[in-house]
């Protein structure tokens, strides 16, 4: 692939993690007015869906037609990486607090990488086994795994966070096989929607507590589901179409790093010298594994 198409497919992979980065900004806005974690999840992909169906049905129908065959992928695909992703990673903030989760949710390229490996036959070179380390060191130190005292180890959540980690690493081995029979938003449209269908069936309680938010969430809601969903998933299939599997999930670490600076600008945290070196370490990651050959 020209080095051309591979740099535009490192940008988009990292627009789409500064965009997921945002995710827990709006998370904290909106359960600030009463919404519980799920009903936030269940807002998020429920607004997403009407927004992407309505988006092809009036500009590009052609882009929602799939095959009868491919349907059962499509589920498959929509309840590993939209139900159990979102459900999983929920459970493990619950349990374990976000900065243990975090950190298991991006054991997510290691897994990518091994995955990869095996069923794609992508080259487990040396520059990627380095920038997966370097980022996932990166990811340590941005999440403060060091400090013990902010860590509420419980095993169930572990497992969760574990999980999450799994699942979210098959984002992109699923995506990746999807992307060479369709668009890359009719991908991101079908697994949303089906994912969002599993999540109203499982969490069907909390619908409740959605139909109740006050009118004034809806505004958060809204910018949630175009920006770290629609758009955020949209631009990473989309670099999927350009880059490995394994990469793009290294690269995807950004999220992290860019959850945390929001956090620095908006709610005033603190960024202390050791984050500062995990983002350091993060960026000097997705440099190495943008360079060709890597």
């Amino acid at each position: 692939m020209p080095l051309g198409q591979a740099m535009k497919g490192y940008a988009l992979v990292l627009a789409a993690a500064t965009l997921w980065g945002s995710i827990g900004i709006f998370y904290r806005e909106i359960i600030g007015y009463g919404l519980s974690t799920m009903s936030a999840v269940l807002a998020r992909g429920i607004i997403a869906c009407i927004i992407l169906l309505v988006s092809l049905g009036i500009w590009r129908r052609d882009l929602l037609c799939i095959h009868i065959r491919d349907i059962p992928y499509f589920a498959v695909m929509g309840f590993i990486t939209v139900t159990l992703v979102f459900s999983f990673y929920a459970n493990a903030i619950m349990l374990v607090g976000v900065s243990v989760a975090a950190v298991l949710q991006y054991t997510a390229p290691a897994f990518v990488t091994l995955i990869a490996w095996q069923v794609y036959g992508e080259p487990l070179a040396r520059p990627k086994i380095v920038a997966l380390g370097l980022c996932m060191a990166g990811v340590v130190l941005i999440a403060r795994l060091y400090d013990s005292s902010g860590v509420q180890l419980n095993l169930v959540g572990l497992l969760y966070g574990l999980a999450s980690g799994i699942t979210f690493g098959l984002y992109s081995i699923l995506n990746k096989r999807a992307v060479k029979l369709y668009s890359a938003w009719t991908v991101t449209t079908y697994n949303l929607t089906f994912g969002t269908l599993f999540l109203v069936l499982i969490q069907a309680p909390s619908l409740a507590n959605l139909l109740a938010a006050p009118s004034a969430v809806w505004p958060l809601v809204i910018a949630m589901a175009i920006g770290p969903t629609v758009l955020a998933h949209g631009l990473y299939v989309n670099g999927l179409t350009r880059v490995p599997a394994s990469n793009a999930s290294i690269v995807a670490t950004w999220e992290p790093a860019t959850a945390t600076i929001l956090a620095f600008a908006i709610l005033g945290e603190r960024l202390d010298g050791l984050q500062l070196l995990g983002a350091a370490a993060i960026i000097t990651g997705v440099i190495l594994l943008s360079r060709k050959g890597a």
